[in-house]
């Protein structure tokens, strides 16, 4: 094995260097666009305040992302990542059907309630950032719904056949998203509100799968 040379080992810690110092900058501006998408929504949210917010150039921001799309998506990528863990540790928390399907449910609305500028980019103003996420992010509905599909089938109602478990699941995650929206859009529909009819509907469509 040839030892590198010195002159070798000094561009080897250059590069490394340089290295780090990108991705920390890449971090900062990640942060610092997460950090106004929260204070002044999405549309505050340019290459230029971004820019602006870390004392840098508008250019430099272009370096590191080819445009404010994809520094959203970036930004949303930890957001995406939090929900599905929020649903997946809900669904694990407990082995009966009916109790997962109201975590999960409860889950859902509270990752809303507690990120709303992000929610409402995530699935209201872009949802076509969904389809942008990485492979784990972009699982987050997919592996949301395959579950309440398998919980609407292990309840009564899916195993009589009465309710289908794909019509049940969309029923129980179009609530829980018309909840989440509406909290997250509408300044007179607050957490208290918010969490009192996540309760009311969850009332009403589990217990209508039990009865069957």
């Amino acid at each position: 094995m040839t030892t590198p040379t010195s002159d070798e080992r000094v561009r080897a810690a250059s590069r490394a260097r340089r290295q780090r110092n990108r991705e920390k900058l890449r971090a900062s501006i990640v942060e610092a666009a997460e950090a106004i998408l929260v204070a002044d929504g999405a549309d505050a949210v340019t290459m230029r305040a971004v820019a602006e917010r870390i004392g840098y150039s508008a250019t430099t921001i272009y370096h590191h992302f080819e445009d404010r799309d994809e520094l959203l998506a970036t930004v949303l990528e930890r957001a995406f990542g939090e929900f599905r863990l929020a649903l997946a540790s809900a669904l694990e928390s407990t082995e009966d059907p009916a109790e997962q399907t109201r975590r999960m449910g409860r889950a859902y609305v509270t990752f809303a309630l507690e990120h709303p500028p992000q929610y409402q980019l995530m699935f209201v103003q872009r949802p076509d950032f969904l389809m942008r996420a990485g492979p784990e992010e972009g699982a987050s509905y997919t592996e949301a719904l395959s579950a309440l599909e398998q919980l609407v089938a292990n309840s009564p109602a899916g195993g009589s056949g009465r309710i289908g478990p794909r019509d049940g699941a969309h029923a129980l995650w179009g609530a829980m998203h018309g909840i989440s929206a509406l909290a997250t859009g509408f300044a007179i529909y607050g957490a208290e509100q918010a969490r009192s009819a996540t309760e009311a509907a969850l009332d009403l469509l589990v217990d209508g799968l039990a009865r069957g």
